[in-house]
């Protein structure tokens, strides 16, 4: 009996065995090195998938943005001042402005100036050459404000009435009227006259002199019994609202401290004399911007009354030249007032390369953008994704 109970109490005390041992170790290696590759991988997944997501959301942004102001483009204003002139049959009896108002402009400019002024690493990203988009219209108002008296040069706006629901704030208005900005004046008989704002007066007008006062840079002139170019009588029951240009674009962002490698899709304003930028309205619509395109230009060949054919031009070749020109050019011979419809693409990529990404280069300028190239010397690429948008110009058909 005592034997055996020692011979239980051993074989109890024994330990594994060293290939037991081996064995445990690599089978716990196997299932550690599998634990983190999985948790890799979805670190890797969700990362992409937060990138993707950040992208989607941008150019959801960027394109309700977008498409917002091209469906205002003409908005209480003429899609081509110099077609929709009074002496044509049109609205327009009086322009001080120093160029014909054009309700919609493409320009090249991925073509026209350096491209590396809007592609970053033009040769490792061949075939992106973005374009703007100039609109005329009215992007500033909620509707135009009623006037109670026209005096020479001053316009008192009536703060009883406003088609726009209440009567806006001083502060709105002035910012609505600003000076250097355009007026598009619209008397009883549905003619249209447009001025400068030389400046603008928050009280003076108005039976108690509480009402702004907007002061612009020509008299305007009065007739009697209608059918003129003017107002009539004292010019009450006329409409005043604000016009002016923005465009839209990709450009470097030269803020200090940016990337030199970030470019974003960005809104601005233009001095309606020479297009110039004004000053302090630039707005960083999309950050990461790396193209944007129209195409698609719904054109019609001629304006009613004559049987008018509609146009497909899939290529922004067909409707702008280099510099100018075509019917969406700016030039003479620029017609927006045939333009019913287009389509835009805004194209954005992710802020940094991912490593494990191979970049492809665009085969061709129509060709879907997949990636893009950032740091030609580390390897990887950007992820770039793009949004599609199909806009009708409703305020054209009128003209």
């Amino acid at each position: 009996m005592t034997r055996r109970r020692t011979e239980r109490r051993t074989l109890q005390r024994r330990g594994f065995t060293l290939t037991e041992t081996l064995i445990e170790v690599v089978l716990s290696s196997v299932v550690l090195t599998g634990v983190y590759f999985i948790f890799a991988n979805s670190s890797d997944a969700y990362r992409v998938q937060g990138q993707i997501g950040g992208l989607i959301n941008n150019l959801r942004f960027a394109g309700e943005h977008i498409k917002m102001d091209l469906e205002r483009a003409g908005f209480l204003a003429t899609p081509n001042s110099e077609q929709d002139a009074m002496a044509n049959g049109g609205a327009v009896c009086h322009s001080a402005a120093a160029q014909p108002l054009v309700g919609i402009t493409i320009h090249r400019d991925g073509e026209e100036n350096a491209i590396s002024q809007t592609v970053h690493q033009a040769g490792a990203n061949p075939n992106i050459l973005p374009t703007s988009i100039t609109m005329f219209g009215d992007y500033w108002s909620q509707g135009p404000v009623s006037v109670h008296l026209v005096t020479g040069n001053l316009i008192e706006l009536d703060g009883s009435t406003y088609n726009g629901g209440d009567f806006p704030a001083v502060t709105m208005l002035s910012d609505w009227f600003r000076e250097g900005r355009l007026v598009r004046l619209q008397n009883t008989d549905g003619l249209e006259m447009y001025y400068y704002v030389d400046a603008f007066n928050n009280t003076g007008g108005g039976p108690s002199g509480t009402w702004p006062v907007l002061q612009v840079n020509e008299a305007v002139p009065v007739v009697y019994g209608g059918g003129g170019c003017g107002v009539t009588g004292q010019g009450t029951g006329t409409l005043i609202n604000p016009v002016g240009y923005i465009r839209y674009r990709v450009a470097q962002d030269t803020r200090q401290g940016a990337p030199a490698d970030k470019y974003d899709l960005v809104r601005e304003e233009l001095d309606p004399d020479d297009l110039s930028i004004v000053a302090q309205s630039q707005l960083t619509i999309a950050e990461y911007a790396v193209d944007l395109q129209f195409y698609d230009y719904a054109v019609l060949d001629a304006l009613p009354p004559t049987p008018p054919a509609l146009t497909l031009h899939p290529d922004v070749r067909a409707v702008s030249g280099i510099g100018g020109g075509g019917i969406l050019g700016g030039g003479s011979s620029s017609t927006p007032e045939l333009l019913r419809g287009l389509t835009f693409k805004i194209s954005l990529r992710t802020r940094e390369e991912d490593p494990n990404v191979t970049h492809i280069p665009r085969p061709g300028r129509w060709d879907r953008l997949i990636t893009f190239d950032v740091d030609t010397n580390v390897g990887g690429a950007a992820r770039v994704r793009s949004s599609v948008g199909r806009i009708v110009l409703d305020n054209f058909i009128t003209l």
